[in-house]
């Protein structure tokens, strides 16, 4: 009981099955505890070797869903430690345990862990989830039923952003049953006389208290203020900032409690004739409550806009031939979106995903990744996501390592607020590029269902496009070269090399600089091999929105001045 409790819910529906990195560690969060209780009643490293094995088998990520996994563990041991009054387990072999555990543990994730100090990492908490983003919804009341996540309660003119969740909030039925299990388990704590109550209580606490996080955050709690300072001081504590992950805490705790007290409430009926009703009664109601926190799998509902029951057998052809290639170049997919669906259904991330094999560019709008990577990858969508003149993108992709340029002609652009297959084709038309090969049959999944000619006169030159179009790059180069030559020294940024490619000055693939980049050593250095030095407009002053790649950055701004409440776009 207490394991079905555990897995239906809000936050394996809303937030598990969508964010892959965070699910494998929640799946695996009671396994961690077991380990931990087993271990310290046995001495060896066999049981530490396990919890760094199950920690392992959670994959890399971020951290955050691995470190909150690992929390009911070491209160565990806090527990054990502190509050175990016959001393059942000596405070050395306690020590042994988790200093092993995490020996093992850091060991085999050091393939993951050492990724957590790139740039990548820090660009990511200046950029990403900020604490009063995460935090806006996540009351106690909302927390405690498995809900708070910031995501949950918005959305867009198609809907909402998490539909598989949204009855959660809005149904009175579903709220009052979402209550049901922790009013049980509250009592549970209260009224039975369990060894370990108090423990799975206080862990129920944390959760509540530590997903909360910084609510209200326009009035933050004395907590929440801690939250923000350790968020600013502490290193690695911003890495956390996104306390819902805390969900299986709070969700193995409550599971624990209301699986105890149901089955305590069961027994006290047994062998009494007359209180058979009232057993029935129990069964019925936590049969109930069970399937009202999983009505999305019973009604079929789990999947939303990003989620698909299959790829089109076109796609299926497409990738089987990209993979086929071989070859140490890259696939590049168009266009570049923030979160992209298909006419067909969805992908978090996409229809390249499902093949890591191959070696792949998505162009993204959020600069997550380095800095130079995410500002030239945006430049080189900037014919088709900007509408301007594409005549040697060649030049561009060979710099990136590409061969393929993947045209996805089936992507719902008007959801995916990212260029549409007629703007697309300025690419296709681009004389440094070839055609290769298209999947599919003209016009499927390419335009609207009851779009018009009339209405939307793109559609009709959209109508006749296959959905997947492969366009080669003549003369293309691996990711990892040596270029030798004179080189082109940029005062710049990616849209200054954009703009050199299209005027032909990057036709023969010179070796490219930043000057910004540059000491001046680096450039007394430079000046036997012959440079070119060009100075560009394009570092310029101005403010960008990574919400979407089209209309994302302003006019120059001069010193001190803000565009305030304007829009970040111009025409």
């Amino acid at each position: 009981l207490a394991g079905l409790v555990y897995m239906l819910g809000p936050y394996t529906f809303g937030y598990g099955f969508l964010i892959s990195a965070a699910f494998p560690p929640y799946v695996l969060l009671p396994v961690v505890l077991l380990i931990t209780i087993r271990g310290l009643r046995t001495k060896g490293p066999w049981w530490p070797a396990l919890f760094g094995l199950t920690v392992f088998v959670m994959g890399g990520g971020n951290g955050g869903p691995q470190v909150y996994a690992m929390v009911p563990a070491v209160l565990f041991g806090v527990w054990v430690l502190l509050v175990e009054r016959e001393r059942s387990v000596p405070v050395r072999r306690v020590i042994a345990f988790f200093g092993w555990a995490a020996l093992f543990t850091v060991g085999l994730n050091a393939y993951w862990l050492a990724s957590l100090a790139s740039p990548e990492t820090t660009n990511a908490l200046a950029f990403s989830e900020q604490p009063n983003i995460i935090n806006v919804a996540s009351s106690f009341s909302e927390t405690i039923r498995g809900l708070g996540f910031w995501q949950f309660y918005g959305g867009t003119q198609f809907g909402p952003w998490d539909p598989t969740v949204r009855s959660y909030l809005t149904s009175p039925v579903l709220i009052v049953t979402g209550f049901a299990v922790p009013i049980v388990a509250l009592l549970s704590a209260w009224l039975l006389r369990w060894r370990y109550r108090l423990f799975f209580l206080l862990l129920a606490i944390l959760g509540v208290v530590g997903m909360a996080g910084i609510f209200p955050t326009a009035s933050s709690s004395p907590f929440g203020h801690l939250l923000l300072f350790a968020y600013d001081h502490v290193p690695g504590a911003a890495g956390l900032r996104t306390t819902y992950k805390l969900g299986g805490t709070l969700n193995l705790a409550l599971a624990v409690l209301f699986a105890l007290g149901v089955d305590a409430l069961w027994a006290s009926f047994r062998g009494k004739g007359e209180y058979e009703l009232w057993r029935l009664l129990v069964a019925v109601a936590t049969a109930v409550i069970l399937v009202a926190n999983a009505y999305p799998l019973v009604l079929g509902r789990i999947q939303g806009e990003r989620n698909t029951a299959g790829i089109p057998a076109y796609w299926t052809q497409a990738l089987n031939y990209l993979e086929r290639r071989g070859g140490p170049e890259r696939e590049f997919f168009a266009p570049g979106t923030l979160q992209i669906v298909y006419r067909w259904g969805g992908l978090v991330d996409g229809v390249a995903e499902t093949r890591p094999q191959i070696a792949s560019v998505i162009p993204w709008p959020f600069p997550v990744n380095e800095h130079y990577q995410t500002n030239l990858l945006a430049a080189v969508e900037r014919p088709y996501q900007q509408d301007l003149p594409s005549n040697d993108s060649a030049a561009l992709f060979r710099y990136l390592g590409v061969r393929d340029v993947v045209l996805q002609n089936d992507i719902d652009w008007q959801r995916s607020t990212t260029a549409r297959p007629a703007e697309m084709q300025l690419l296709a038309k681009d004389p440094s590029l070839d055609p290769l090969t298209s999947f599919g049959l003209p016009g499927q999944n390419t335009v609207a269902r009851g779009s018009s000619q009339a209405s939307d006169p793109s559609s009709g030159a959209e109508r006749h496009l296959p959905p997947v179009e492969i366009l080669i790059v003549p003369n293309a180069l691996p990711p990892a070269r040596v270029e030798a030559g004179a080189p082109v020294v940029v005062s710049g940024d990616g849209f200054g090399i954009a703009s050199l490619a299209e005027e032909g000055t990057l036709r023969t693939n010179p070796p490219v600089l930043y000057s910004g980049d540059l000491t001046a050593a680096d450039l007394a250095g430079l000046a036997a091999d012959g440079p070119s030095f060009v100075v560009t407009d394009s570092n310029r002053r101005v403010a960008y929105s990574f919400d979407a790649p089209r209309d994302n950055h302003s006019y120059t701004l001069p010193a001190g001045a803000t565009l305030g409440d304007r829009a970040i776009g111009y025409g």
